[in-house]
């Protein structure tokens, strides 16, 4: 190795261990600042700041429904007869869908004048079994109360919050009538805990199976509401009348 060989493999070296020197005192620098970062002062601060958090969660979870006058009613679901968005046994005979929009119209028609006669004549004595199919495409808050009804459907209250939820609405779509306020003091009618029924309205899941029924309608070619399905037979909007209804179901029972 000659002497400049030796010079320039000198020259490297220093070079290396000015870097390293660079390395280790950068890495000091940033434990000292972990370190301030970890005072008493600063854990005390970090400690309030997730309480206040906590109780900023908590308050929005627990505040109370507004005041907002509802009409009762006129009839009241069996809840005793229930099964999550059905009413009746699973082994009955006859199934009977009822594909419903709660913003819709001609849904509130068919819910208040038809569905408590057929719930007497036929769930009551084991015959039918209604499934209602929350189709929510009329708009925003279509959607918005389907999700609030299943949330009540997680505690077993899904019919009662589908009554109130027709018995007040309003023949325009999208006004505010189903907004969050209303929502809330629904739920708090049928005596749903607040904290538990907000949470539910959260819930990935809930508004998943929401959508999925839109989807289910798309394949099954049903684009109206109500769409009223038995056995084979098909009602698109509400039947004519109860008569008509009630020889299309006892024609699908005897068969």
């Amino acid at each position: 190795m000659t002497r400049a060989d030796r010079l320039v493999l000198r020259q490297e070296r220093r070079q290396l261990e000015r870097e390293e020197r660079r390395i280790r005192q950068r890495r000091s620098r940033h434990a000292a600042a972990n370190r301030s970062m970890l005072t008493p002062r600063n854990l005390t601060l970090m400690a309030i700041a997730v309480g206040l958090i906590g109780v900023i969660a908590f308050a929005v979870l627990s505040r109370p429904a507004p005041n907002i006058n509802l009409r009762e009613p006129t009839f009241a679901t069996p809840v005793d007869m229930a099964d999550g968005l059905a009413l009746g046994a699973a082994d009955v005979p006859l199934t009977m869908e009822i594909w419903s929009d709660f913003q819709c119209p001609a849904c509130e028609t068919f819910t208040r004048q038809m569905e408590p006669l057929l719930i007497n004549d036929y769930v009551r004595t084991g015959q039918v079994r209604l499934v209602y199919r929350d189709m929510s495409f009329l708009g925003a808050e279509s959607v918005a109360a389907a999700i609030a009804a299943r949330a009540a459907a997680e505690h077993g209250l899904f019919w009662p919050y589908h009554d109130y939820l027709f018995a007040n609405q309003v023949a325009q779509h999208d006004v505010g009538n189903f907004s969050q306020a209303r929502l809330e003091s629904i739920a708090s009618a049928i005596g749903l805990d607040l904290a538990e029924f907000r949470a539910g309205q959260t819930d990935p899941q809930i508004r998943a199976a929401v959508e999925g029924v839109e989807r289910q309608a798309q394949a099954a070619a049903i684009n109206s509401t109500p769409t009223i399905v038995v056995g084979d037979q098909r009602f698109e909007g509400v039947p004519s009348s109860y008569t008509v209804l009630q020889q299309v179901i006892d024609t699908a029972l005897a068969e």
